[in-house]
């Protein structure tokens, strides 16, 4: 059982749920591996879930097609989101300081590592393991020396299965 979860057991109020959230200071909304989309500086304004069924025709001479279901595809998860130069941090992972853009440059590199990552919500619940399987950016305004003033992001996850070494 999460936080969450204890919360609603121990008070039984729905305002309980905000209250804990504002004293242990929650600000993840989701975490893929080691990267996460907090309110501060790697925020997503939007996630899109796509599911999907297989359904085969089977052509019939001189009737309509049958359908068979052949099974479920893989889910996938799509974010959109920004980041502005305000929201200043610096990764010890990367050698270069980047202000304000560095989230952006850490999602990328996701799709650069070639093992599933574990996608975990902000209330606490285990997702299941992804992959990254699309990356794009684009910066519209920029600040002296072609630093970027703010980027849009999108990315899109797969899901690789509920174990890493079964899936």
């Amino acid at each position: 059982m999460d936080i969450f979860g204890l919360a609603k057991v121990a008070t039984g109020d729905a305002f309980a749920l905000l209250d804990i959230g504002v004293k242990h200071n929650f600000k993840t909304m989701m975490t893929l591996g080691d990267f996460n989309f907090n309110i501060d500086d790697a925020t997503y304004q939007s996630i899109q879930r796509s599911l999907s069924w297989r359904w085969v025709e089977q052509q019939r001479f001189g009737q309509r097609d049958s359908l068979q279901y052949t099974g479920k595809s893989t889910p996938t998860i799509s974010f959109s989101g920004e980041v502005y130069t305000d929201n200043r941090r610096i990764s010890p992972k990367v050698s270069k300081m980047f202000v304000g853009t560095q989230p952006v440059n850490e999602l990328s590199l996701l799709g650069d590592v070639t093992t599933p990552k574990l996608l975990i919500s902000g209330t606490g619940e285990i997702l299941g393991y992804w992959v990254v399987s699309e990356f794009s950016d684009t910066a519209d305004r920029f600040l002296m020396a072609g630093m970027p003033k703010h980027q849009q992001f999108t990315m899109a996850i797969k899901y690789y299965g509920d174990n890493i070494y079964n899936p």
